[in-house]
């Protein structure tokens, strides 16, 4: 469902972490750090603060939400613009731009808007803006990277002044989820047009109805957005006249800026300066929920991890709290299955009993022994790529080839320039004789459904591997079709556990989404919530 490129998101956000040395890091076990605690949401502002200057690790491409793929991107979107339904902080979906979005039949879905909402030019959101901003996500000419949430939709119709019907050629229950995320949101139809190709540029910006607007933005700098006075929903208005948005190149820029207050805010999973960070009495880390899973792809399935043994082997033998006390300061967890439980947006006492009460992957090292044993591939070497600069990579196969030492086999690392490593995404070719290169994933709404038939289907964008089973097939096929919600999860835990022991690609953390935020002020959602909804008109003082 997502598109390939976005893959990629989480660890370039990661590469930040070349300048830090972090290898050297002594592992402990991720339970044993008291700084694990999670929390959705820092505590709510006590009022209005200055502007504010918040960090992107590197400068952001496009304002036009069709092409958000990426943090620096999403992040200052979602400050600005508003999407139909919305993600809270606990991935609960409320009423956005819709005050509904609901199924009236098996193939259409009908979205009620909500008549106070204007654009900050003051003219009203319509159902005729709605319908554009729908219609330019799932036309291929528009070069989004959304287009496949939409392959059911057949037409999309203005069915009323304020009411938007979408239709559908076969049952799509996935599609209402991704209304709460870039796809959902609401452009203005009139100044897309005029702006054409250049909305979303520096030149252009974008006009949309949301606490900020745009201000100005320095092609390959920084972005301003401006307090949005006349904002519709006065409940909510923001509580700083301006963010800016700055790219900071690498771990030690951040701790720097920090600590001159450069900066007050910054969003990461993995970061080399957690630690310093916390500890420097400027700045407070939250750990918040995330719907990502740090992953292990398996590359060209004609190479020995073609293997369903051998994968298995690798994933019993690999050393799952040294890397994430590596890469993530602590601030992950060991995974039970591929989708994270911040992901069970629906039937979540379904997804508990059948996902959540399984045992961590565990590290076995005398049960991989012997599946390598079953497959007579004793001494075999696995090939594996990482990016230059991707710090991630580097710790990730210091820990593969310890686990692969410890089995009886060898790995051999080539180390590639990032826009090669871009390409194993998208070019088959590039994989052959790769066995496996890491990867980020994650869903762009709360529920793993999306995620699961992109890694563990055969047409999947992410199935690099050619992984088939049937019955995962069936399973997210009929989940898509299935309205009730606690069966739908049933059957997409059902698929969980089959992609989580065949390992179309290897689980190795579900990370923490962590907030750094400068003492005196308080407010932000901690959770990945803030990639596709609201979060910086939250933000404002502290109290004492």
């Amino acid at each position: 469902m997502e598109m390939k490129r976005a893959a990629l998101a989480g660890l370039l956000a990661l590469s930040t972490l070349a300048a830090s040395g972090c290898t050297g890091r002594s592992p402990k076990e991720p339970s044993d750090r008291a700084d694990a605690t999670v929390s959705a949401t820092t505590d709510k502002a006590a009022g209005e603060a200055g502007p504010i200057k918040w960090a992107i690790y590197r400068a952001t491409s496009s304002l036009d939400p069709i092409k958000a793929f990426d943090i620096p991107e999403t992040a200052v979107i979602t400050a600005m613009c508003e999407t139909l339904l919305v993600q809270q902080p606990d991935f609960s979906l409320t009423p956005g731009l819709a005050t509904s979005a609901e199924y009236v039949s098996p193939t259409s879905l009908v979205l009620q808007l909500d008549k106070r909402a204007t654009f900050w030019d003051g003219s009203p959101v319509t159902a005729e803006d709605v319908a554009f901003s729908l219609e330019r996500v799932r036309d291929p000419k528009a070069g989004g990277f959304f287009t496949t949430d939409f392959a059911r939709v057949q037409t999309i119709s203005v069915t009323a002044e304020d009411q938007v019907t979408i239709s559908f050629s076969e049952p799509d229950y996935w599609l209402r989820g991704v209304l709460s995320a870039m796809p959902g949101i609401v452009v203005q139809k009139k100044f897309a047009e005029l702006a054409g190709a250049d909305l979303g540029t520096p030149s252009t910006g974008v006009m949309c109805s949301g606490p900020f607007k745009f201000s100005s933005w320095s092609s390959g700098g920084d972005v301003v957005v401006d307090r949005n006075d006349s904002y519709w929903k006065e409940d909510a208005k923001a509580m700083v006249p301006s963010v800016t948005f700055r790219p900071v190149s690498n771990d030690a820029n951040l701790a720097a800026a920090f600590s001159t207050g450069d900066l007050n805010g910054y969003y990461v999973a993995g970061s080399s300066v957690y630690d310093e960070l916390s500890a420097s009495g400027k700045v407070k880390a939250t750990s918040g929920p995330s719907l990502t899973t740090d992953l292990l792809a398996i590359g060209d399935p004609s190479g020995p991890m073609g293997n369903e043994k051998l994968r298995q082997a690798v994933s019993l033998a690999v050393d799952r709290s040294a890397y994430i006390n590596q890469v993530y300061s602590g601030q992950a967890t060991v995974p039970t299955s591929v989708s994270s439980s911040s992901t069970w947006g629906y039937g979540k006492q379904v997804f508990e009993d059948e996902l959540g009460k399984a045992e961590p992957l565990k590290q076995d090292i005398e049960k991989a022994k012997s599946l390598v044993a079953e497959t007579g591939m004793q001494g075999k070497t696995i090939k594996m790529v990482v990016a230059s600069g991707l710090v991630t990579g580097q710790i990730m196969a210091a820990v593969l080839k310890e686990a692969l030492e410890n089995i009886g086999l060898k790995l051999e690392l080539q180390t590639i320039s990032l826009d090669k490593y871009n390409e194993l995404f998208f070019d088959p070719a590039a994989r052959t004789g790769v066995d496996v290169f890491v990867t980020v994933n994650n869903p762009i709404a709360p529920d793993p459904a999306p995620l699961l038939a992109s890694i563990g289907t055969p047409d999947g964008a992410y199935n690099f591997s050619g992984w088939s089973n049937s019955e995962v097939v069936k399973l997210l096929d009929q989940s898509r079709i299935t309205a009730d919600e606690n069966e739908r999860a049933r059957l997409v835990a059902e698929a969980d556990k089959l992609i989580t022991s065949g390992l179309p690609q290897i689980p190795m953390a579900h990370p923490y989404n962590v907030l750094y935020l400068d003492n005196t002020l308080s407010g932000a959602p901690a959770s990945y919530s803030f990639a596709a909804g609201p979060w910086a008109n939250f933000i404002g003082k502290a109290a004492k």
